[in-house]
Formats: C-alpha cells, structure tokens, sequence
C-alpha cells in the first residue's frame, strides 16, 4: 500500500512540474527586419511585439481593457559589441506624430531629422540588450484607445549617422472601447 502511495505521489508531482514547465515557455519574439541609416549592411537583428501574457503570445490588436507590455531584442552586430553607443526607441502614432522614448521611457515629439534622435540609453554596447517600451499600458486608461502604433528601435556606434534599426517596426493598435448604450432611461430620483 505504501508503494502505491508513493508512486501515486511521484506521479502528480511529474505532472505537476511538467505543468510548471509548460507554463515557463514563452513564445519568440517577431523577426523584424533592419535597416541602416547609411544604407550599408548590416549584421545587427531585432525582434520584438506586443503582448498581454508574459510573452505567451504575440498580437497586433490589443483589447482596450488589457495591459500590453511592448519588448524588444537588439542583437548588436558582432563588429559593434562593446563599443560605446547610444539605444533608441521613436513611436509613430498616425493622426498624432512621431515620439522619441527618453532615459526614464519618458517620449518628446520627434521632428524625423535622425540629427535630433536622442538615445534612451548611452553606454558600451553589449551583443545583446532587451527592451521594454511600454510595460503595462492599458490603453482605456491611458486615452489610447482606437490607435495604431509603430515602434521602432536601434543603436549607433559614435554618432546617429552609423544608426541600425528596425526597417520593419512592432506594428499594433489598442481596440475601441464599446460605447455601452442603455436599455432604459436612468431613473430620477
């Protein structure tokens, strides 16, 4: 009898950290193509999206009511790991502009000249560094509701005009909230 216990036991704990694991995997980041300002080459990678559930899942359309955290990956070209960089992020949201993310994930309006382009972070650049742009932003909260956004990330070794970035950007859009239309007038009282 204590051995049927016993294995019973192994049992659920196998099953339970098989759970467990199941539940640590996250999903790859989108591919995102590079690009750089000078038009040459590059070796440099990027990936990143939105997403609601720890990186479970990656989506384009994210509910109004939901907190999306917005994350990126730069792989820094092998020639430009560990020389001194700058990071940055710009927002382009139509109807409203172009923002630059500051140290803090503060944004300012962006002009679009890359002379303005401020970096978010300065520092020897490692061969890779993750990126939060939005963490937890809820979009009926924030007034964002019914927008479309495209994020874009890079780095430069020296000065902007060596810039890599993202030539395709983390495309996504926080959904309209409903409009709640009552059944019946409210009551005076």
């Amino acid at each position: 009898m204590n051995y049927k216990v016993n294995k019973l036991a192994s049992a659920i704990a196998a099953a339970t950290l098989g759970f467990t694991s199941l539940a640590a995997f996250a999903a790859p980041e989108p591919t995102l193509a590079p690009a750089t300002l000078s038009g040459a080459a590059t070796t440099a990678s990027f990936s990143g999206g939105a997403t609601v559930d720890n990186s479970n899942t990656f989506s384009t359309v994210i509910p109004t009511s939901a907190a999306v955290d917005v994350i990126g990956t730069i792989n820094v070209a092998a020639a430009d790991a560990g020389k001194q960089g700058g990071m940055v992020v710009v927002v382009a949201i139509p109807g409203m502009g172009e923002f630059k993310m500051l140290s803090g994930g503060f944004f300012l309006p962006w002009n679009g000249d890359p002379a303005t382009l401020t970096p978010f972070a300065q520092r020897t650049l490692p061969a890779q560094q993750k990126v939060t742009v939005f963490n937890d932003l809820v979009g009926q909260y924030s007034n964002l509701q019914g927008l479309n956004f495209s994020v874009y990330m890079g780095y430069y070794v020296d000065n902007i005009n060596n810039l890599v970035y993202t030539n395709t950007p983390i495309n996504f859009s926080i959904a309209n909230t409903p409009v709640a239309q009552p059944d019946a007038p409210c009551p005076i009282t």
